[in-house]
């Protein structure tokens, strides 16, 4: 079943991180990077894109749409400078970041499965096999593939959540493993109601934005 999670039009079908009514996301018809200053962009009136506002810093927006083992299909663009990502069910990173030229790759870098914050450690992490950055400006890709964790009757989780693809703008970087090291769904903020439905949301800490072509498809 394909869900489309970005209508073109508005935002009826997200919903900013812990009910904030303030925010800067806003839904727009064309976007360019600024000739004077390319760490922001400039935008036009219309329907088919939306970015985190003027400021490029507001609130998480969260997907109303919850899912479990999913594939993601996302189109992005980030000014000079841009630090974002993509979670999945708010805790599995797909790092968004201007990393165009890099060459030393960490979790950190765009497309790289970033490192989780447990008991105040960086857990976990996987860096990207090559850097498939395009420059600032330049609309890119996200195609994943997303395996939720699994728990069985007594709310003790049995398998972690899985990355199995990602591709990024049309290739393939590597397969790879984020997990909760918690035993029980509850310590990781999942209750056994709902251990394998959340939602997707992309960090308002950066301009980033989406086209239309923004879906999941449930697997």
């Amino acid at each position: 079943m394909k869900i489309q999670l970005f209508n073109g039009k508005d935002l009826d079908d997200w919903a900013p991180r812990g009910g904030h009514s303030q925010h800067q996301w806003d839904v727009v018809g064309h976007i360019d990077l600024d000739a004077q200053n390319p760490k922001q962009f400039t935008t036009k009136k219309g329907e088919g894109i939306f970015y985190n506002g003027p400021t490029g810093r507001t609130v998480d927006l969260y997907t109303k749409y919850q899912h479990g083992d999913c594939e993601l299909h996302i189109e992005f663009v980030v000014p000079q400078g841009s630090n974002s990502g993509i979670y999945f069910m708010t805790k599995y990173e797909i790092q968004i970041l201007d990393s165009w030229g890099e060459t030393d790759l960490t979790f950190g870098t765009c497309g790289g499965v970033y490192a989780r914050w447990i008991n105040e450690q960086s857990i976990g992490g996987t860096p990207p096999r090559i850097n498939m950055s395009k420059p600032p400006g330049e609309w890119q890709t996200y195609d994943i593939v997303f395996k939720a964790p699994r728990f069985n009757q007594a709310g003790d989780k049995t398998d972690n959540a899985k990355f199995v693809k990602v591709i990024w703008n049309g290739e393939i970087w590597g397969n790879c493993t984020r997990e909760c090291r918690n035993r029980r769904p509850h310590t990781c903020r999942y209750t056994r109601r709902r251990n394998n439905q959340s939602t997707i949301n992309d960090t308002g800490r950066s301009w980033t934005c989406s086209l239309p072509k923004c879906h999941v498809a449930t697997i």
